[in-house]
């Protein structure tokens, strides 16, 4: 017979597996949308873009491009490195300390398209994966009760109105439709929660949660052109509030862990395959200020500032509707900063050449970073480049290298009890992105 509370330690087994997830970007932010601005280090995304790339982050540029119809169609390169050294209090474990390759590569797209409608009002549409990550440990590293599989992507679509006020500034306010997926999974000590104490860490499972929702947040921009050389600019994103909905997927690794995941009290207790299984996940709001000057008709300086507010996501919850149970994870993530500056170079009629300079806060504190989460400040070096075909295309590419300033470490408690499987130890990380854009005006 399950002990009094089996129920709920198991649900926490189960359901802990939706800890937060983080990407390249301070917690999974992904700010890398436009070829052409992530040359300057990001510096002129709200002021310096010339093209339908830059409509993500400010489609008011619009009110002050060419007649026509704009369009980019774009793809970022996610590749990270990683590995990792620690140990665990959990003898009956017995894996490895050390981990590497658990990041994965990724491939983001973007599509843009902006044109004019009536007299000074315009429109524009995005497709972007805005936020978005990739990680999977494997079955056997030291912290599997923790996590094995990250992967989240959010598609967001993003149709905007500008209007042109004068010839100074113009205004743009627009929804975001944002469809999110996700998959989380990490082994179970089946075994410790048989209460055979011989089974412990030899009766491991898989548990994974696939899930997905719609949600919806409004954005807001703005640029105003002082004069024929200095622009200012402003973007504002609101937060979108996911319950992720799906079944969770548990599977025995061994016939020790088959038999007890057999047991009605472990399935009842919320460690069942195919239960139904929500997480409630906020995208944060950002907040981005930006200027740009034109020193001459060669150089082109840029400089940015950005906030993002995932102080927001102080805590996770996350409901086994089946079983009717739930378990909250304190998160208490900090509010991050971006702070960029880059310039563009127009060496001559067709080719513009790109260079920019980064840095960024992490947001977990360090005593909230998981595996899920290795996130820490971070610099970020820029260049890139544009070649203009024609007066109506053009083809843009970028290159990244972000380098953490330190090694992001964690001390993980036990996750759920009784398998005292407490992690710690720390992470050489960095990662590289290439994005390149075709953009072109008909």
């Amino acid at each position: 017979m399950a002990k009094p509370g089996l129920k709920h330690i198991i649900t926490a087994s189960i359901i802990s597996i939706c800890l937060p997830i983080t990407s390249y970007g301070a917690g999974y932010q992904m700010r890398y949308q436009s070829a052409e601005t992530m040359g300057t280090g990001f510096a002129s995304d709200v002021t310096g873009a010339k093209t339908a790339s830059g409509f993500f982050n400010n489609p008011s540029i619009i009110a002050f491009m060419n007649e026509g119809k704009h369009f980019s169609a774009e793809f970022t390169t996610l590749i990270p490195s990683g590995s990792f050294e620690g140990e665990t209090s959990y003898s009956a474990n017995g894996a490895d300390g050390s981990a590497s390759g658990f990041g994965e590569t990724s491939l983001l797209p973007s599509l843009y398209y902006g044109q004019k409608v009536a007299d000074k009002i315009f429109v524009t549409a995005t497709i972007t994966v805005p936020w978005a990550t990739n990680s999977d440990y494997g079955n056997d590293w030291i912290g599997r009760y923790q996590a094995t599989k990250t992967y989240l992507a959010t598609y967001n679509f993003t149709p905007a109105v500008t209007y042109a006020m004068n010839e100074k500034l113009a205004i743009s306010g627009g929804v975001q439709i944002q469809y999110a997926t996700g998959e989380l999974g990490r082994v179970v000590d089946t075994g410790a929660l048989s209460g055979n104490p011989a089974l412990a860490g030899n009766a491991d499972s898989s548990a994974t949660f696939d899930g997905d929702n719609l949600g919806f947040g409004a954005a807001f921009s703005a640029i105003y052109k002082y004069s024929d050389a200095l622009r200012l600019g402003f973007q504002y994103r609101s937060q979108i509030k996911h319950n992720l909905k799906g079944n969770q997927t548990v599977r025995g690794l061994n016939a020790n862990a088959n038999a007890v995941l057999a047991n009605p009290a472990i399935i009842n207790g919320g460690l069942g395959d195919g239960q139904a299984v929500e997480a409630e996940i906020t995208i944060p709001d950002n907040l981005t200020l930006g200027a740009s000057y034109l020193l001459n008709e060669s150089l082109d300086l840029h400089a940015s500032l950005s906030w993002t507010g995932w102080s927001s996501f102080d805590a996770l919850t996350v409901n086994n509707t089946d079983t009717d149970t739930s378990s909250s994870s304190i998160l208490e993530w900090k509010n991050t900063y971006f702070l960029a500056t880059g310039a563009d170079y127009y060496l001559n009629e067709k080719m513009v050449l790109r260079g920019g300079l980064s840095y960024e806060t992490g947001a977990p504190p360090d005593d909230r970073r998981t595996p899920r989460g290795v996130d820490d400040d971070r610099l970020g070096l820029n260049i890139g480049a544009s070649y203009n075909m024609s007066e109506t295309l053009a083809f843009h590419g970028a290159f990244t290298q972000l380098v953490f300033l330190d090694k992001p470490s964690i001390d993980l408690p036990d996750p759920a009890p009784p398998s005292p499987a407490s992690v710690t130890g720390e992470y050489s990380t960095s990662a590289s992105l290439i994005r390149i854009a075709v953009t072109s005006k008909f």
